[in-house]
């Protein structure tokens, strides 16, 4: 596979060119000294659609984005990036330190040059929420308004009213304002930082309300979950981070995920 960047498309030599041109409406079929190849897009849609078909198509974010910002993107920053803008729901594991907040935001930012994602919440630690996502907002995309919702109820609500593209909120603030959130479609994207510290336990107060932001029927949403230590005590700290990030993926009770992810050895 290779990229055609003059043309912003992918060229491939597939053993069956028919099967990518009759899935993907936009390809091309083209002869070069007689050898058959098929030119795609090299768009989102296009990149997903041949990824589903078993073809490692690249992001096309690592091609065609400027990266704004004060420095550029470490390699890991551009492979996380670039996942996240193939998948709507997912996780980025990276360790401390490896700039995984940058790397949600550049996601972001290029989906929304796209147009197809609107206004992003970012759930986050109270500490994390001024020197972190705040800073890394207005020291990276100048372009790009945000607001910190925090204080008393009547202010972060006033604060939610505002127009941003970046709402920063604490974990345990979702409950706030959570009514207020789950009635608006137009905030497409949902970053929950240190997931393992907010969804660890799926029956507290603090989980059931960034679920029913995330996963409001009615209202799709992108969703990432970021951690560095996603499990420190067991497996099963994974079931209810993965209910609210890919509830489909996962048991619907921690029982069943515990009898798939250990072993009981005595009673």
């Amino acid at each position: 596979m290779l990229i055609w960047p003059k043309k912003q498309a992918l060229v491939l030599k597939p053993r069956s060119p028919d099967r990518i041109l009759n899935v993907i409406p936009t390809a091309r079929l083209m002869s070069v000294k007689g050898v058959p190849y098929v030119a795609v897009p090299h768009r989102l849609t296009e990149t997903k659609a041949l990824r589903a078909m078993g073809y490692m198509a690249p992001s096309p974010i690592k091609s065609y984005y400027d990266w704004p910002g004060r420095f550029k993107p470490f390699s890991a920053q551009q492979d996380a990036a670039a996942f996240l803008t193939l998948h709507d729901r997912a996780f980025n594991l990276s360790e401390l330190g490896t700039g995984k907040s940058l790397a949600s935001l550049w996601a972001f930012d290029y989906l929304k040059k796209l147009g197809r994602v609107n206004k992003a919440l970012v759930i986050s630690p109270l500490s994390t929420l001024e020197r972190t996502w705040a800073d890394e907002v207005f020291n990276h995309f100048p372009h790009l308004d945000y607001a910190v919702l925090h204080g008393t109820a009547a202010k972060r609500k006033k604060l939610l009213e505002q127009d941003a593209d970046v709402y920063i909120i604490n974990h345990d603030g979702v409950k706030i304002v959570e009514q207020l959130l789950q009635a608006r479609p137009d905030i497409d994207v949902v970053i929950v930082d240190e997931i393992a510290q907010a969804a660890r336990n799926a029956t507290t107060d603090r989980w059931k309300a960034i679920n029913k932001v995330v996963n409001r029927h009615g209202i799709p949403r992108l969703c990432w979950g970021m951690s560095g230590t996603p499990t420190p005590n067991a497996p099963t700290d994974a079931w209810a981070q993965c209910r609210l990030v890919v509830p489909n993926n996962v048991p619907p009770y921690h029982k069943r995920f515990k009898e798939k992810v250990m072993k009981q050895l005595t009673q």
